[in-house]
């Protein structure tokens, strides 16, 4: 498994990678900015089996889908991210 990465989404690979790690609840414009871009990246920039990649660009396109429907400033459920973090932190 790999994920290539910018730094302009290092923080919410962070947050996705480790197990009962903490997401924010309330991004800041630019934090929100950065999570859109990570959710659309990933499906491209995930490398593993093909049934894992398209699990994670699934569940990605999902996420991004959920996000694009919440203001700017307005509180990031956690259930957006949680299916992601889930397949995302079983991997070293």
């Amino acid at each position: 498994m790999g994920i290539a990465f910018d730094l302009a989404t290092v923080n919410w690979l962070a947050h996705l990678l480790q197990p009962g790690g903490h997401i924010p609840r309330r991004a800041a414009p630019d934090e929100h900015e950065s999570l859109e871009m990570f959710l659309s990246q990933l499906p491209e920039r995930f490398v593993s089996s093909r049934g894992n990649e398209d699990k994670v660009r699934r569940v990605a396109e999902a996420a991004r889908e959920q996000l694009s429907r919440i203001p700017y400033g307005q509180e990031i459920p956690l259930q957006l991210l949680e299916s992601l973090q889930q397949l995302l932190s079983h991997y070293p």
